[in-house]
């Protein structure tokens, strides 16, 4: 008799277990290992940006003697941000791991500390993805929440700007994609006040992208392209430079609060931003829903705490992140679309 075989329940129970797969799903993270959002900690669950709208102009020539030209500020302007809470909670019960063999294990019963950090790291892969997702829906202008649906923050209507569109004729393979792609590189030269930029980064979704990379003017290009690589055995979905623009194949999905699949790119469009920018994209951490945090700037990005249930019948488990992203000069977020 196999020495496990009294154990009763499902199929981690007395079924040996010749080996394992943890099936722990893909989790876009292009967005928060790109270096483009800026973190910050805030002491409170609000933020204030204050925007001086500097004007430069030219100063006309007086007479030596005469009234001299007067110099005119620009005018500031305070807008107020509600630091968004998300909490995730979930436990561990004494029938979670009574009677059950420890996961990846021949003939050993589970124990509770590998179960409570087992579901930490679920937890905290859900809080990733989260993050991955407000920085994705701020590059749209149009901050989202988890139920890929409610607005969050509506940066357009928010900073009194309009979404500029540009379109690439790219269904009839025949049409001209640099002059589209310059008109998105001299919006960024017109828009971007106060800040750097060396060119402009293209997230493209699947579809835009495959049509993209087989234009006859792009396709050329792209088969030659050396500076990560050979496209012709290599993939080069990381980065594509073409017209002073870093082309990005970015077509990963999230599922959202119910559990449905969404694109952080919408099907059949590109979005556009500045490239090297410094002070223009923020992802801001405020202080947790806690006494020890009262006023005070988060210890981490996520926050988690453990307490022991009455009687010793279980351990909840709470974690939560207090988080949004935002871009600064929504003026220069640019999507593309294609005809």
């Amino acid at each position: 008799m196999p020495a496990n075989s009294y154990l009763l329940g499902n199929a981690y129970d007395a079924a040996t277990l010749i080996s394992y797969v943890n099936r722990i799903p893909h989790r876009p993270m292009k967005l928060l290992n790109s270096g483009i959002f800026r973190p910050r900690k805030s002491r409170t669950v609000s933020v204030i940006y204050e925007e001086r709208n500097g004007q430069l102009r030219l100063i006309t020539s007086q007479e030596r003697g005469g009234p001299p030209n007067v110099h005119t500020s620009g005018k500031r302007v305070r807008r107020s941000f509600a630091i968004p809470h998300f909490p995730l909670d979930d436990r561990v019960g004494a029938a979670d791991i009574q009677d059950l063999i420890a996961f990846g294990e021949d003939a050993v019963l589970a124990a509770l500390e590998p179960e409570v950090l087992t579901k930490l790291e679920d937890m905290t892969a859900d809080h990733w993805a989260t993050r991955e997702w407000l920085m994705a829906t701020a590059l749209r202008g149009t901050v989202l929440d988890g139920d890929g649906s409610t607005e969050l923050f509506d940066l357009f209507t928010l900073f009194g700007v309009s979404e500029t569109t540009v379109d690439f004729p790219l269904s009839s393979g025949g049409g001209d994609l640099k002059g589209p792609a310059a008109d998105v590189v001299r919006h960024f030269r017109d828009n971007v006040k106060g800040d750097a930029f060396d060119g402009g980064l293209a997230f493209c979704s699947d579809g835009w992208w495959d049509d993209f990379v087989s234009h006859p003017q792009v396709e050329e290009a792209y088969r030659f392209y050396q500076a990560v690589g050979n496209p012709n055995r290599e993939s080069v979905r990381g980065g594509f430079e073409w017209q002073d623009i870093t082309w990005i194949n970015y077509g990963d999905t999230i599922p959202n609060s119910a559990g449905t699949s969404q694109k952080l790119i919408p099907a059949d469009t590109v979005r556009f931003i500045p490239r090297g920018t410094q002070r223009m994209f923020e992802i801001v951490d405020g202080p947790p829903d806690t006494l020890r945090n009262v006023n005070r700037e988060p210890d981490d990005i996520f926050d988690v705490a453990t307490e022991l249930e009455d009687f010793q019948k279980g351990i909840k488990i709470h974690t939560e992140q207090n988080s949004f992203a935002i871009c600064l000069q929504p003026a220069n977020l640019v999507k593309g679309t294609k005809s």
